[in-house]
């Protein structure tokens, strides 16, 4: 055996967004060594020792040679643990215990333990839906990751708890387990309801019209006429988010790691506190995140005491109000977040009435 080498297919979250990231293996006579490289962070550059210790508890250690892991392209920071479990179906490829030909459709996405067991990462859609529009639709992902993953369409994801389960699907040998860790969605009812409003006919038409054509919205009133529940009252109102809607939601919402249902229709709405600072109400941070009004995306963004907010913070609105998105740079990567939202704001008709 003089060069062996095998590549497979997952992913990172970048801003909101997904990107595929590309794991190449070699294996070659030399010393014994293992080298990861590709702009990898604290995390990432462990998975050798991860991936090592979960080879030997299925049996299969790796062979004392040079080894050499490059993740793809490798001007882009990669951070998490999610490369584990596809390396680690990498060396399964180069020690010929897979058929390898049949990796170069499958995006793989997982975290692995020293006992060979699959953990999830927890932000696999956006991944999953920029490998769809590549043309990608069979991945492997933990079972923990069911409950944001189940029900896409035009995709096939296989559930795996172990890494020996990838030996048996390979073999033929592998039956879908129902997962435990998975769980059946209720939708909530609110208590509140926009059937709550007593009187105010005028308000009532108003945030009537602005729902229906999501026109943004500024209530302005004196201390205690019923400004703020009125305004919080609105969702009960709004229509149900579409397929697509969803998906975009959801993917949202899985790469800032905020819990939510892929069968939850229910439309955002977002009460950021008034002291909010800039990063958080618009998105960034040394590792590009999503803001508040990215979070509102296809919902309402209700910003209670309006002008109690921060100057730079509402002039800062202008771009997504107009365009629908947000724009930010950082560390020489332009990330682009949606924020398509409908504006709801309430304020007081002067500061002394505060």
């Amino acid at each position: 055996m003089s060069i062996i080498y095998q590549e497979v297919i997952t992913g990172i979250v970048s801003g909101v967004s997904g990107k595929l990231i590309h794991v190449e293996v070699e294996i070659r006579n030399g010393l014994p060594y293992f080298t990861m490289v590709g702009y990898l962070s604290k995390e990432s550059m462990e998975a050798k020792e991860r991936v090592a210790s979960a080879l030997r508890s299925i049996g299969h250690p790796l062979p004392s040679m040079k080894i050499t892991v490059n993740l793809s392209p490798a001007n882009i920071r990669k951070n998490g643990t999610a490369f584990d479990f596809p390396i680690a179906v990498a060396f399964l490829g180069c020690l010929n215990l897979i058929d390898a030909s049949k990796l170069d459709d499958i995006c793989i996405m997982g975290e692995l333990g020293l006992n060979g067991k699959i953990r999830g990462v927890g932000n696999c859609l956006p991944i999953v839906l920029e490998a769809r529009k590549q043309g990608i639709h069979k991945f492997f992902a933990a079972s923990e990751d069911e409950n944001s993953l189940r029900g896409i369409e035009d995709i096939e994801v296989v559930f795996m708890d172990s890494l020996q389960d990838v030996l048996d699907y390979f073999h033929g040998t592998y039956h879908q387990k129902s997962c435990r860790s998975a769980t059946t969605y209720q939708k909530e009812e609110s208590e509140e309801d926009f059937s709550d409003i007593i009187g105010q006919q005028h308000l009532k038409r108003a945030m009537e019209i602005a729902v229906t054509g999501r026109h943004h919205l500024l209530i302005i009133g004196s201390p205690g006429s019923g400004k703020t529940m009125a305004a919080r009252r609105i969702p009960t109102i709004l229509p149900q988010l579409s397929k697509e809607e969803k998906m975009e939601v959801q993917a949202i919402y899985d790469a800032t790691g905020i819990p939510r249902y892929l069968e939850d229709d229910t439309r955002p709405f977002r009460q950021p506190h008034p002291m909010i600072p800039k990063a958080a109400f618009l998105g960034g941070g040394k590792t590009p995140t999503a803001g508040e009004i990215t979070l509102a995306h296809h919902g309402i963004l209700f910003l209670d005491e309006f002008m109690e907010f921060k100057t730079e913070c509402i002039e800062a609105l202008r771009q997504p109000l107009e365009d629908g998105t947000i724009d930010i740079t950082r560390n020489g990567i332009y990330h682009k977040f949606p924020a398509d939202f409908q504006l709801i704001a309430t304020m007081n008709p002067c500061p002394q009435l505060g």
